[in-house]
């Protein structure tokens, strides 16, 4: 997933000055990535959030939130931000514990 910040970009693509968008992407995950988020610069918004885990999911992965590809910091679903500060997120995906456990009794 990655955020993406584009100054005089509106709702629906008019331009305004001080708005932005966010947009995700599944970072090799499947089903498909949140939609576009737009917001005012200057105010805190949340992240999207997976309603369903099956919404966005990666085989024998666990989702832990959105990354910020650039610092590494990782950041919860809904987590309210201030989009100055993010230039891109990503999807994070960690192997499960079941199959770390497989792998490891595999070995």
């Amino acid at each position: 997933m990655e955020l993406e910040l584009r100054e005089g970009v509106g709702v629906g693509g008019f331009g305004a000055a001080g708005a932005g968008t966010i947009t995700y992407s599944k970072n090799d995950g499947e089903g498909k990535a949140p939609a576009h988020q737009y917001f005012q610069m200057g105010q805190a918004v949340p992240l999207a959030s997976l309603a369903y885990p099956r919404d966005l999911f990666k085989l024998d992965h666990t989702f832990d939130g959105w990354v910020d590809s650039d610092t590494g910091r990782l950041y919860k679903q809904g987590e309210m931000v201030s989009p100055e500060t993010i230039v891109r997120l990503k999807a994070k995906f960690t192997l499960s514990e079941q199959q770390e456990e497989a792998d490891e009794n595999v070995n």
